[in-house]
């Protein structure tokens, strides 16, 4: 890193955070081109993460769950209207072996105890 000089690691435009840091550049009018010279990319989150905690980058753009796994503290959090919402989809296969038990692990999924933790751990929970 030079004197000065920022430098913020983001994915790349193939993977997810990539593209929702995109979102979020547009959002706030930021030309990517033009931010280049301050910016690293790491081809998944988990590159993107280890070059905060390593010091590689002063800053980076990841996901909260992310930053949780790492020990970082987040600065910010971008909102849906930025960059839309992460949603983790979770459903029973037709195909199911155990159709019972997965609606039942699913409504466990939706509930308070199950919210609690994942909300522990940067999470939000959606309807």
């Amino acid at each position: 890193m030079k004197a000065g000089k920022v430098l913020l690691a983001v994915g790349n435009s193939d993977v997810p955070v990539g593209q929702y840091t995109q979102k979020i550049f547009a959002f706030y009018d930021l030309d990517e081109e033009a931010l280049s010279e301050n910016l690293t990319y790491g081809s998944n989150v988990k590159e993107v993460t280890t070059a905060v905690t390593e010091g590689l980058a002063d800053a980076g753009i990841i996901y909260s769950t992310d930053a949780f796994s790492a020990g970082l503290t987040p600065v910010d959090t971008a909102t849906k209207e930025m960059c839309g919402q992460v949603i983790y989809p979770a459903a029973v296969m037709k195909e199911s072996a155990h159709p019972d038990e997965a609606k039942a692990f699913l409504e466990y999924l939706k509930g308070e105890e199950a919210s609690g933790i994942f909300e522990s751990v940067g999470f939000t929970m959606v309807d």
